[in-house]
């Protein structure tokens, strides 16, 4: 059977609409082709992106939480690669980025009143 799947923009949570989650991971398998498609939502662009077609031109995605973090992880990707060493202040860019990915620091947090009684 051949179906279609459709990511949805919003998701209901408790009776209130709103995005899905900044960097949540959906990954689709099709059985009959053996491929599959990773998609990330990137909440700054408020959009769904396909990880597994991404091509040089591309922007990134989760790019625009810290430009200058994801360029600092980057570099440090490639200095072993040209024989070169990273400065601290590379290396600590890049940390902050990683941590901010792992922490989910970009995501607006929702200030929610409390019921108590």
């Amino acid at each position: 059977m051949v179906g279609t799947i459709s990511l949805p923009d919003t998701i209901s949570d408790c009776g209130q609409d709103r995005s899905p989650r900044d960097g949540s991971l959906v990954i689709i398998s099709d059985e009959l082709t053996s491929e599959t498609e990773a998609y990330i939502y990137d909440g700054s662009v408020k959009m769904w992106v396909l990880l597994t077609e991404l091509s040089l031109t591309d922007a990134a995605p989760l790019a625009n939480r810290d430009p200058i973090g994801l360029t600092c992880s980057l570099a440090l990707e490639l200095a072993d690669e040209y024989g070169q060493q990273a400065s601290e202040i590379i290396r600590m860019n890049a940390a902050r980025f990683h941590m901010g990915l792992t922490h989910n620091w970009s995501a607006p947090q929702a200030i929610i009143r409390g019921v108590y009684f």
